[in-house]
C-alpha cells in the first residue's frame, strides 16, 4: 500500500484493526507451580473437589448446636476439642460444646460458633455472652465453589492468588502458552548505548531498555534487542533476519517523515504495511504490518511516543498473541481543576495528575510540560487525560475522561 493512500486512522480503528489482524502465535507447555507467575493459563482450572472440602469453623471459639446456647448465659460443658488437623471425633449434644480453632472441622450436630471473646470459662463449661445463631461463624462445606466448577478459564494472566488456587488443590505443576518470541530494534545514529561516550548532538538511548522493561510485565522472551543505525540496508537486513525467529518485531524510531526515517520504507518492501499513522498525540507515526508470519509494530522515536503506542496500541495485541485476553481501559471520569488545550485533529493523551478534593471529587490537572520528549512528564503523572479533537479551549471545571496509569 502506497503511503499517499493512507489516511489518519482514529484511535479505536487502530486498535481494532490490530486486534482483528492478530491471533494467538504460541503452542503450550507444562511447567512447575512455582515458575508460573506471570505466564498464561492454557487449560481451565476446574475444581477437583469442594472448597471447603468440609464444613468448618470460620473463627477461634466453641462450637455449638444452636438451639441449646439461643440465650446469654446459658453454661454449655466443654466436652473436647477441634483443632486444624486434628477434628473432634465424638458427638455433639445440646447443652455441650467443643473448643475449636479456626479451618477446624465442626463436630457432628454443631451448626454454630461463639467466638472466644462472647464467652467466660468456668472450670469445664462455658457460659455464653452472646446467644448463638444457626450458621454463625461457620463456613459451609462447598461455600467457595463445587466440585466441577470452573474457577479459572484460559488466557489467565497468572497472579500470586492463582498460584494459591492451584496449590489449594494439590497441583504442582500448571499448562501454559509458551513465551512469545519478540525482537525489539532501535534506531537512529544519534543514540548511543550506556556506557559509551556522548558526543555532541548525540544522546544515550532510552527506548531500548524502556520497551524491553515494559514488556517484561507479560511473558515475551526477548530474543533479539539491537540499536541500528539510519541505514536503509542494515535495517533491512536486521528486520528480515528477525522475522525468520521471532513472533513479533517491535522497532522505535525511523517512523515519521524524515530523511533518514526508514522503517516503514523497509517494512513496505520486505513485508505488508497494514496501516501507517494514527490520529493520536504523541504517538501519530505508528505503523503496523507484517513480514511473512511475523508481526511488525513501528512506535514513534520520541520516548513519551514510543511507550504510550506500546501502552495504548500494541499491548492488546501482544497479549492476544500470547493467549492471553486484553484487558479493558482502566478509566474513570474526573473534572479538570486547569484549562486544557486540545489538539485541532488528534486525540491528545495529555498526562495528568488525578486527586481527590477535601469533598471527594475527582479532580484532574495536566502536568506542566507535555513535550513527547521528556519521560519525566511520564513520571510525575498518574494517568492519562483523553483529551478530544477540538479548537476550543477546555475550561476548568469540565467532566473529562481519565485513564489510570498503572505501569
Amino acid at each position: 500500500m502506497k503511503d499517499s493512500n493512507m489516511r489518519n486512522l482514529s484511535f479505536d480503528e487502530a486498535r481494532a484493526i490490530l486486534l482483528n489482524s492478530v491471533s494467538k502465535a504460541v503452542s503450550t507447555e507444562s511447567i512447575e507451580l512455582s515458575e508460573a507467575v506471570g505466564r498464561i493459563l492454557a487449560i481451565p482450572l476446574i475444581a477437583p473437589f469442594s472448597l471447603p472440602r468440609f464444613t468448618q469453623s470460620a473463627m477461634d471459639g466453641y462450637a455449638v448446636i444452636s438451639e441449646g446456647a439461643q440465650h446469654v448465659d446459658t453454661p454449655l460443658t466443654v466436652v473436647g476439642k477441634s483443632l486444624a488437623g486434628h477434628p473432634y471425633s465424638g458427638e455433639l449434644a445440646a447443652h455441650e460444646c467443643v473448643r475449636i480453632t479456626t479451618g477446624a472441622p465442626m463436630p457432628r450436630h454443631a451448626d454454630a460458633v461463639i467466638v472466644q471473646e462472647n464467652t467466660r470459662t468456668t472450670g469445664q463449661q462455658i457460659v455464653c455472652l452472646q446467644a448463638a445463631g444457626k450458621g454463625d461463624n461457620i463456613r459451609l462445606k462447598g461455600e467457595e465453589c463445587a466440585a466441577g466448577d470452573t474457577l479459572l478459564g484460559t488466557g489467565v494472566l497468572l497472579n500470586p492468588a492463582h498460584i494459591g488456587l492451584f496449590a489449594t488443590f494439590g497441583e504442582n505443576s500448571v499448562s501454559v502458552y509458551k513465551k512469545l518470541r519478540v525482537a525489539i530494534f532501535t534506531t537512529g545514529d544519534e543514540l548511543k548505548s550506556t556506557g559509551e561516550s556522548l558526543t555532541f548532538g548525540t544522546q544515550f538511548n532510552s527506548n531500548g531498555p524502556a520497551l524491553a522493561a515494559y514488556l517484561k510485565q507479560f511473558p515475551v522472551d526477548l530474543v533479539t534487542q539491537q540499536h541500528l543505525p539510519d541505514n536503509y540496508d542494515i535495517i533491512k537486513q536486521s528486520l528480515i533476519e528477525a522475522s525468520r525467529t521471532a513472533d513479533l518485531i517491535i522497532s522505535s524510531g525511523g517512523v515519521s517523515v524524515g530523511e533518514a526515517d526508514y522503517v516503514h520504507q523497509v517494512l513496505q518492501e520486505v513485508g505488508q504495511l497494514s496501516f501507517w499513522k494514527v490520529a493520536i498525540k504523541p504517538g501519530k507515526p505508528f505503523a503496523f504490518g507484517q513480514i511473512g508470519r511475523t508481526q511488525f509494530f513501528a512506535l514513534p522515536g520520541n520516548p513519551v511516543s514510543s511507550l504510550l503506542t506500546l501502552k495504548q496500541l500494541a499491548e492488546p495485541a501482544v497479549v492476544k498473541m500470547s493467549g492471553g485476553q486484553p484487558k479493558a481501559i482502566y478509566s474513570a471520569w474526573a473534572v479538570s481543576n486547569a484549562e486544557i488545550k486540545p489538539n485541532k485533529s488528534r486525540l491528545d493523551f495529555q498526562r495528568g495528575i488525578a486527586f481527590k478534593d477535601t469533598d471527594g471529587k475527582l479532580l484532574v490537572t495536566p502536568v506542566e510540560k507535555q513535550s513527547s520528549a521528556m519521560l519525566t512528564s511520564l513520571i510525575q503523572a498518574n494517568c492519562l487525560i483523553w483529551v478530544p479533537p477540538g479548537k476550543e479551549i477546555i475550561p476548568v471545571g469540565t467532566r473529562i475522561e481519565i485513564e489510570w496509569l498503572n505501569w
